[in-house]
């Protein structure tokens, strides 16, 4: 389930891609984009996850579906791909 729930009970609290080896991960970029395809949360870093704040918003993110798309280069290859997804966010 893409369905995280940042609400400080310890569960679910965040979200990030899962990724297995194979990528470059200098091109690792993530960019979560709101129901009007506007950027709310970016990073170039695997390892920081999105805990479903906005930058427009002292209070977080509203509840809905936000789409998520990754883009990585593939380390055999050095072929770039995209991913994309939807992750809901619950609170």
């Amino acid at each position: 389930s893409n369905t995280f729930t940042p609400n400080n009970d310890i569960h679910n609290e965040v979200f990030i891609p899962i990724l297995t080896d194979g990528f470059v991960e200098e091109t690792y970029h993530l960019t979560i984009f709101n129901r009007w395809g506007e950027l709310i949360f970016e990073s170039r870093d695997k390892d920081e996850a999105w805990d479903g704040n906005c930058t427009d918003s002292e209070n977080g993110c509203q509840i809905g579906t936000y789409v998520w798309k990754l883009t990585i280069a593939i380390e055999e290859t050095g072929e770039f791909k995209s991913y994309m997804g939807h992750v809901n966010l619950l609170r």
